[in-house]
């Protein structure tokens, strides 16, 4: 799986953040408030970000909505140099039981 995503460094009040307060946000619409979406693509938390099943797919449907994209996002509010497409992967790191 993959995602495309742009780091953070700004907050919804036009603050800096402080570099460990910087997060990266993940491309996604606007589909999961209610009657108050619109649908149109931004970027937001993980938990609803658009994932692809291949690096071409997410670029493609990135560059696709890239118009639209500009007019929904301040991109004065982002790190453009981390913008990239990202591979999801786990790792364990322990073993847990279930007892």
């Amino acid at each position: 799986m993959y995602v495309v995503s742009l780091k953070r460094v700004v907050n919804c009040l036009g603050e800096q953040l402080k570099d460990e307060e910087q997060y990266f946000e993940y491309f996604q619409y606007d589909n999961y408030a209610g009657v108050h979406s619109t649908g149109y693509p931004c970027f937001g938390s993980l938990t609803h970000a658009k994932k692809f099943n291949s690096v071409e797919e997410a670029k493609e449907t990135f560059e696709r909505n890239l118009k639209d994209l500009k007019l929904t996002e301040n991109i004065a509010n982002f790190d453009v140099s981390t913008l990239a497409v990202r591979k999801i992967t786990f790792h364990s790191k322990a073993k847990l039981k279930w007892s």
